[in-house]
């Protein structure tokens, strides 16, 4: 076992900061441990206070040493700490540019079976929205005085709307996405994949939104999404915890092995 004087000579030095190094939570965890490894021969400095032979002299001696060891230490925490919060600060609010062509079309008239990763981008976006200033008119519901078109203020009312110009209908994003699993028989079609275009009977009370959006078929396809985006976050959050673990432990060995090779 190191005495008091060689355990201070044994603390580690801080070294100097490599502007090109990767800075991360994990570097900054690892170095307060470091930190945390200064802890204990400074409490056994302490305690030398109140032995019978203790030694002024070697006492300041060594404490001087252990206090230069912590401020070096401590500066270069502070200095990883500063990298990593500029770091921050220039990502926050940057958005990554998803590429979309590596992904299935997002117009519910091209609607098929989905893997897991094409459903968490397509739940990522949200409802697709064929925005327009005006849209195709249906001249014969237009000829009596009927609503002939669609409107953008349906999206208002019934958030889980899609619109597609292409085949100038509507769907319901939930139904389209997880209305198709068991128990999910009496889903109605229009709603997957054929797309509803009867702009007369559309609102009201009796309305065709009213009843979708209201239906059990609905509400099941509803709590369906939710749950997978609940789930899709829960796992991402359990990803990072391990990758973080794991990133802490891998330090530690490289840390370790630096220290072996030195000594």
């Amino acid at each position: 076992e190191l005495s008091i004087s060689e355990s201070a000579h044994a603390l580690p030095t801080a070294d100097v900061i490599d502007v090109n190094e990767t800075i991360s939570i994990t570097k900054i965890v690892n170095e307060a441990r470091e930190l945390q490894s200064l802890f204990s021969p400074c409490e056994q400095l302490v305690k030398q206070t109140q032995s019978p032979d203790f030694s002024e002299e070697i006492f300041t001696i060594d404490f001087n040493l252990l206090s230069k060891s912590l401020k070096d230490m401590t500066i270069k925490i502070e200095q990883v700490c500063e990298q990593q919060t500029s770091k921050i600060e220039q990502n926050r609010g940057v958005i990554t540019t998803v590429n979309q062509s590596k992904f299935v079309s997002r117009d519910p008239s091209d609607n098929k079976k989905y893997n897991d990763d094409e459903l968490r981008y397509l739940v990522s976006c949200g409802p697709y929205h064929d925005l327009n200033l005006s849209y195709p008119q249906n001249l014969e519901l237009k000829k009596k005085n009927k609503q002939c078109s669609f409107t953008t203020n349906w999206c208002n009312d019934f958030p889980y709307l899609e619109y597609s110009l292409k085949k100038d209908a509507v769907f319901c994003f939930c139904c389209r996405l997880f209305g198709s699993d068991p128990g999910s028989e009496k889903s109605q079609q229009a709603w997957i994949s054929t797309g509803a275009s009867s702009w007369s009977k559309m609102t009201g009370q009796n309305g065709k939104l009213v009843k979708h959006f209201k239906s059990t078929s609905h509400m099941t396809a509803e709590n369906r999404s939710l749950n997978f985006s609940q789930k899709k976050t829960n796992i991402d959050l359990m990803l990072n915890a391990g990758r973080r673990v794991a990133d802490q432990k891998r330090e530690e060995v490289l840390k370790l092995n630096e220290k072996t090779v030195i000594t």
